[in-house]
């Protein structure tokens, strides 16, 4: 099944657009409406340079990885429709030896939402629908703030280092 979606794409240094796109959503894993996002250093530095360190955009890509939205539908009966949740912007290969050992954060294959660490690039959730893994969505209360949760990874990063 075809989802049609709007999508913030970088194509290069300085050139961004809002384009329609049609994503692929087999009814595997979970369709999330997108709807608040942070914009990070590293969307900045692809839209400012074209690249981040030596990770060049290649070809467009959808940009962001800190974003929340709301369940559309899952293949789990975990995730109901309307449920907001948090996404894990980085899924890891299962089947390099750290997966295999259940240790996934060191995932030596690891794919990043709007990275071009590798090619083809991985798309990112500045887009108004994201088919992703149900493991990536992590449910949050419904009476928290949305602004607030939309800096959940941001949070979570400085509450690992101690800041």
């Amino acid at each position: 099944m075809e989802v049609k979606t709007q999508s913030c794409v970088v194509a290069g240094k300085r050139a961004v657009a809002v384009t329609e796109q049609n994503i692929e959503w087999n009814n595997k894993g979970t369709l999330v409406q997108i709807t608040r996002g942070g914009i990070c250093g590293s969307d900045l530095h692809y839209y400012q340079e074209g690249k981040v360190g030596n990770f060049t955009v290649k070809a467009p890509m959808i940009l962001g990885h800190e974003v929340i939205g709301k369940i559309v539908h899952s293949d789990s009966d975990l995730l109901r429709e309307g449920q907001p949740v948090a996404i894990n912007p980085s899924k890891p290969c299962g089947h390099c030896k750290y997966c295999l050992q259940h240790e996934e954060n060191h995932c030596t294959e690891m794919r990043f939402f709007g990275s071009a660490m590798y090619f083809p690039h991985v798309d990112g959730g500045f887009t108004r629908f994201k088919a992703v893994d149900t493991a990536q969505c992590i449910p949050w209360p419904e009476q928290a703030d949305e602004k607030a949760m939309a800096f959940a990874e941001t949070a979570g990063g400085c509450h690992s280092c101690g800041s």
